[in-house]
């Protein structure tokens, strides 16, 4: 697992850490997604259009918009490899790997499960997700990487 563990990993870490730390109380959870290259990668818009806010501080707009309050707070966001915010609240539905294998026993639902099989499609890099009660992990190539307690 640590051979898998780059920068590029420790750079998606540390925005996620940004963004939990940077939140508001009601902080609602997040999902992020590194794409290579999006064409391949199953997401729909959950909302018509994106916020009209600043993507050039990736961050502060994910952590703005990570509250129950936010109409987008919802869904993934996506994040290119020359690390732009390109897409917000995107519904994300990779297919399911039969064969995968699950670290975790327990404590994890809906958004691990899209991230560790998102982690699989050709063209994304990584997926990352976090939340109050769950923490944080990282995923590549079907596997969770990196996990770490926010508490």
């Amino acid at each position: 697992m640590d051979s898998m563990i780059n920068g590029e990993t420790l750079k998606l870490r540390d925005i996620m850490k940004g963004i939990y730390n940077s939140s508001h109380k009601d902080f609602s959870g997040i999902g992020i997604v590194l794409y290579e290259n999006i064409s391949n990668i199953p997401i729909f818009p959950l909302r018509k259009s994106n916020p009209e806010m600043d993507f050039s501080d990736i961050t502060q707009t994910l952590a703005s918009i990570s509250s129950h309050k936010s109409d987008y707070h919802d869904g993934f966001h996506f994040i290119s490899n020359n690390w732009q915010l390109t897409h917000v609240s995107q519904y994300f539905s990779p297919p399911i790997i039969p064969d995968i294998e699950l670290c975790r026993k327990s404590g994890f639902g809906g958004r691990y499960l899209a991230a560790l099989f998102g982690s699989k499609i050709i063209g994304v890099s990584l997926c990352g997700i976090a939340s109050k009660n769950f923490g944080l992990a990282i995923f590549k190539d079907g596997v969770e990487i990196l996990f770490e307690d926010l508490k």
